[in-house]
C-alpha cells in the first residue's frame, strides 16, 4: 500500500508521515521505505521496534548512488534493465546481496536484493511487486555492514522506543535531498514487531 508521500504528489513543504505496525515470520526480513521527495531530505523521527526471545538489530541503510531503469518491466518479473551500474563513493560496484529501491509505475517505492548481474541486467531475489517503467529511479543502498553507524540493537523480549518531541530528533537521515531511507530487520530468530516508524521531510 502506497502512503500519500511515496507518491509525490505533496511538495514544497516539511511534512510528517508514520507507517504503522509490520511483522513477518521469523527468517523473513521485515523493512519499510521511507520514499524521496524533490527538494527536501527525508529523515526517520523515531520509531517502537518489539523483539520476541532474542535480540534484534534495526538498521537504516542510505542510499550511496542511483541509476534509472533503461526498459519496462512487468510485475512478477525478477529481471531489471539499468541505463548504468551504479557506484558507491569508494568505488564498488552494485553487487549482489545488495539491496536496491525500485520506483514503481504508481510512485511508490519498494526495497529489493540483487540475486546476479549480467551486464546491465540485474537479477532480482524477488519479483517485481508492480510494473516499472523506463526511466524510473534506482537507489543502491548496498549491504547491512554497510551502515554500522545507523543500527539499533533490540534487547531480547523488550521494545525499544525512540520518540522526541520534535522533528530535531534524527535516528536517520538521507544523505542528500530526494534520497531514500531503507529501515530493515533481519527478523532472523524469533518473530519481531516494528510497532511503528515515523518519519519527517526538510529542507536540513
Amino acid at each position: 500500500m502506497a502512503l500519500a508521500t511515496d507518491t509525490g504528489s505533496i511538495s514544497g513543504a516539511s511534512m510528517n508521515d508514520a507507517y504503522g505496525s509490520k511483522t513477518a515470520a521469523f527468517g523473513t526480513a521485515i523493512t519499510r521505505v521511507v520514499s524521496p521527495r524533490a527538494g527536501l531530505r527525508a529523515a526517520v523521527s523515531g520509531f517502537a521496534y518489539t523483539a520476541g526471545t532474542t535480540a534484534h538489530t534495526l538498521t537504516f541503510l542510505t542510499a550511496q548512488s542511483e541509476t534509472t531503469i533503461s526498459t519496462e518491466a512487468a510485475s512478477g518479473q525478477a529481471v531489471i534493465a539499468l541505463t548504468t551500474i551504479p557506484t558507491a563513493s569508494d568505488g564498488s560496484l552494485l553487487a549482489a546481496n545488495d539491496f536496491v529501491i525500485v520506483q514503481h509505475e504508481d510512485g511508490s517505492w519498494s526495497d529489493y536484493v540483487v540475486s546476479s548481474i549480467s551486464g546491465l541486467n540485474v537479477t532480482l531475489t524477488g519479483n517485481l511487486s508492480k510494473k516499472v517503467l523506463k526511466g524510473s529511479r534506482v537507489f543502491f543502498m548496498g549491504v547491512i555492514a554497510d551502515h554500522p553507524d545507523r543500527q539499533y540493537t533490540i534487547a531480547a523480549s523488550t521494545t525499544l522506543q525512540i520518540s522526541g518531541g520534535d522533528v530535531r530528533l534524527r535516528c536517520a537521515t538521507a544523505n542528500k535531498d530526494n534520497e531514500p531511507i531503507l529501515a530493515h530487520s533481519a527478523n532472523a530468530t524469533v518473530a519481531g514487531t516494528l510497532v511503528w516508524l515515523g518519519f519527517t521531510y526538510g529542507l536540513a
